[in-house]
């Protein structure tokens, strides 16, 4: 009898380890799989799909500066927007679509030299949640 109950104790207890670990392998797979900026990065152009001249601080004659991000975890076509902020002040807002699970994208915003100061730009969703 004693045998019996260990065994169906053993077996009761893999039974829960694995539903365990089968949901935090699900939940682990949800969480990767949310939309999220993987890398970004400002520079002066873009080759090949990659950065190039990449830097956070920029001359003031620079003409234009690009904002390349590569995009994780799309389940189906969407799109993001980038926002683009001088101070507080939204500059420019661009649409790109997201056809992939794994996309690099990029934008430009012409710098004009009076504009010399502190830019950001904010990566969105379809939703307007900041990635």
């Amino acid at each position: 009898m004693k045998r019996k109950c260990i065994v169906a104790l053993v077996v009761l207890l893999a039974i829960f380890l694995y539903s365990g670990t089968v949901f935090s392998q699900e939940q682990e797979k949800s969480e990767e799989d949310s939309l999220r900026v993987q890398k970004f990065a400002f520079c002066k152009s873009v080759e090949d799909r990659e950065p190039v001249g990449v830097s956070t601080e920029f001359p003031p004659d620079i003409g234009r500066i690009c904002l390349w991000t590569r995009i994780y975890g799309a389940e189906q076509p969407t799109k993001i927007k980038h926002v683009w902020y001088y101070g507080v002040k939204k500059m420019r807002e661009i649409l790109l679509s997201i056809q992939y699970q794994r996309t690099r994208t990029w934008s430009y915003k012409n710098i004009l030299p009076q504009w010399a100061g502190d830019w950001h730009v904010e990566v969105v969703d379809e939703k307007g949640k900041v990635l």
